[in-house]
């Protein structure tokens, strides 16, 4: 057990990751409880996605130009800033959803306002971890413990939304979340972290340096890549499980919850894994591949079966595994990476893997209603596993 929580024994980053875990929960019930609202308000899906677009378009066209930024801010005051500037558009939204003034055009601005400020809070985020802990050597516990934190969240906040929704209202959300947030504001002010050395050089230049920073490290550039393919191609079943559920399983909302509860008690244990058995660079180029051939196998596993009980066993592997994959990536790229470059390829890896997927997801939603859900996701699993072989062997002339 000691293992399992080692990082947890440096007081910075325990407050950090108690503070961190509140508030992505926080995060999940504004997103559920905006996404509730949006719907009342248009009784438009197609209004909702474009809500969904405009949040996450920031992150796609925004996070590469912002590594530079990073790098030569101070870190601790930078995320302060981002941090108080979401408790300010997570305040409006609950003052405005309090008052009934909450309009679809205050719910498109106040979504790019957001996606816009998470385009340089995700990868400043993740830059600024190796700062919380006492010992690098802890570094993928502490990545583990947060990805454990942040699928903890993912279950529980729409849950604790709906419950909220259902007897108080929307804005109770919106309220929580803001809370969140300026507890982290103050929380990054008062402590004290270590600054890299800051270079007077121009922004292109340290833009381009950055770029042929990735691109003349191999495995940081190919694991960009990797983490790219698998958020587009296994991670879309997330977004299509209602089709899956209407197609295969009848419509039945319990069971496609069921198959998401799977998914995500996977990711969970797999996290716990992670965080328990940390493994050298070496060990982790290994791992990735494996880790995402053994999710996109699943996934084909998941897309013939028609049986909920194997379709949830499935997902729950698909899940799990497709973590150590992830994990696994970000942890290797954290290590390998000095730290004047951190932010700016951190901000490459928030791109690869959360920006894109606005993209892909209406690339999936299109191939899916043209060629078949099930078709679409057997094809995207088979072109996972394909990058991954590639990976792999890559990987094995490099050592060489």
């Amino acid at each position: 057990m000691s293992e399992l929580i080692q990082s947890l024994k440096s007081k910075r980053f325990f407050l950090y990751f108690l503070i961190q875990t509140t508030s992505i929960l926080g995060s999940w019930m504004q997103y559920m409880a905006l996404g509730w609202i949006t719907y009342r308000t248009t009784g438009s899906p197609t209004a909702l996605g474009i809500v969904g677009l405009v949040g996450g378009l920031p992150l796609l066209l925004l996070s590469p130009l912002v590594g530079p930024i990073i790098d030569q801010s101070n870190k601790r005051l930078l995320l302060v800033a981002t941090q108080s500037l979401l408790f300010m558009q997570a305040f409006l939204l609950g003052i405005l959803s309090l008052n009934n003034q909450l309009s679809y055009v205050f719910i498109l601005f106040l979504s790019l306002t957001q996606g816009i400020v998470y385009a340089v809070d995700q990868p400043l985020r993740q830059a600024i971890l190796p700062s919380l802990i006492d010992n690098k050597g802890l570094l993928q516990n502490a990545i583990a413990l947060t990805s454990i934190s942040n699928n903890v969240a993912r279950v529980l906040g729409p849950t604790l939304s709906g419950i909220i929704i259902l007897h108080y209202s929307e804005s109770v959300c919106f309220f929580f979340d803001a809370g969140t947030f300026f507890t982290m504001a103050v929380f990054i002010f008062s402590i004290k972290i270590r600054l890299t050395p800051k270079s007077t050089s121009s922004f292109s230049t340290l833009w381009k340096q950055g770029f042929y920073y990735i691109k003349g490290n191999k495995i940081i550039f190919e694991s960009l890549c990797l983490a790219f393919i698998i958020s587009a191609t296994v991670g879309s079943y997330t977004m299509l499980m209602p089709v899956i559920s209407n197609t295969v399983y009848g419509g039945n909302p319990a069971i496609q919850g069921y198959l998401i509860a799977a998914s995500g008690i996977g990711a969970i244990i797999a996290g716990l894994y992670t965080a328990k058995y940390p493994k050298t660079p070496q060990s982790l180029i290994k791992a990735i591949p494996v880790a995402s051939i053994i999710s996109s196998s699943a996934l084909i596993a998941f897309c013939y079966t028609t049986s909920a009980l194997l379709g949830a066993f499935a997902l729950f592997i698909v899940g799990g595994a497709m973590v150590i994959a992830t994990l696994s990536l970000n942890t290797l790229i954290q290590l390998i990476t000095v730290d004047e470059k951190r932010g700016y390829v951190m901000s490459f890896f928030t791109m690869a893997y959360l920006g894109t997927s606005p993209i892909s997801k209406v690339c999936s939603g299109f191939l899916a209603e043209r060629f078949g859900v099930l078709q679409m996701l057997i094809t995207a699993a088979l072109i996972c596993i394909g990058f991954s072989v590639l990976y792999s062997r890559r990987s094995a002339i490099q050592k060489k």
